[in-house]
């Protein structure tokens, strides 16, 4: 008898809705349960469904990125969640923000798809 695995519920937030989808369709094809968010009101709302790991943008038609990692952290029951920045900003200030708001890891959107299945292999159980 063959024991069937959960799939990892991977959440995506991010307004561009091309880079959105292309991801979100990769991430399914292999096996992974996708949810996604176009703003921070939205992924505020979707993070109570309790994905295993959070890729997140930056810069966001409402909230930022940083105000999102925050108000998810002040939940209790979603601070172990890992959250990966996936954003164009090269800016070192960008980077040590996420640093201190408890960011777990921070990519550039020009990571190769098959990197993102590495992070989440490696942030998630």
């Amino acid at each position: 008898m063959f024991l069937k695995t959960k799939s990892k519920k991977v959440m995506l937030v991010d307004d561009e809705e091309d880079f959105l989808m292309a991801i979100k369709f990769f991430l399914e094809a292999k096996g992974y349960n996708v949810i996604y968010a176009h703003n921070g009101k939205e992924a505020l709302e979707k993070v109570l469904e309790m994905p295993d790991i959070i890729f997140l943008d930056i810069k966001l038609p409402d909230l930022n990125g940083y105000e999102i990692v925050r108000r998810i952290r002040e939940n209790t029951e979603l601070t172990e969640i890992p959250i990966i920045m996936l954003t164009c900003s090269t800016h070192s200030k960008d980077i040590f923000e996420s640093q201190d708001i408890g960011v777990t890891d921070y990519l550039m959107k020009t990571v190769e798809f098959e990197e993102l299945l590495i992070v989440i292999k490696k942030y998630t159980k």
